[in-house]
């Protein structure tokens, strides 16, 4: 489960600590791990888990996804390639 939180008064949604990326998972597939604060998807500010929930209804398996995040105060981005929903 992803959780909003505002790091540095910007809200991004956090991989929390107490939630696990997963392998095999798209997210750890594209290299995000738990303690990633997502910043960006596809280009636009993310600041709610709204918008990877509409991301389910308006793009299908397969379909890549760009993500900005940052982890250790560094910023980088990660395509994410949609998976089915389990």
């Amino acid at each position: 489960m992803l959780k909003v939180q505002p790091p540095r008064e910007l809200k991004a949604i956090a991989l929390g600590s107490s939630e696990s990326v997963q392998v095999g998972e798209p997210a750890a597939t594209a290299g995000l791990r738990q303690g990633d604060v997502i910043t960006k998807v596809n280009g636009q500010a993310a600041t709610s888990n709204i918008q990877l929930q509409e991301l389910s209804l308006t793009k299908k398996a397969g379909d890549k996804v760009q993500i900005g995040y940052t982890r250790d105060g560094k910023e980088s981005t990660a395509t994410v390639t949609l998976g089915t929903q389990q």
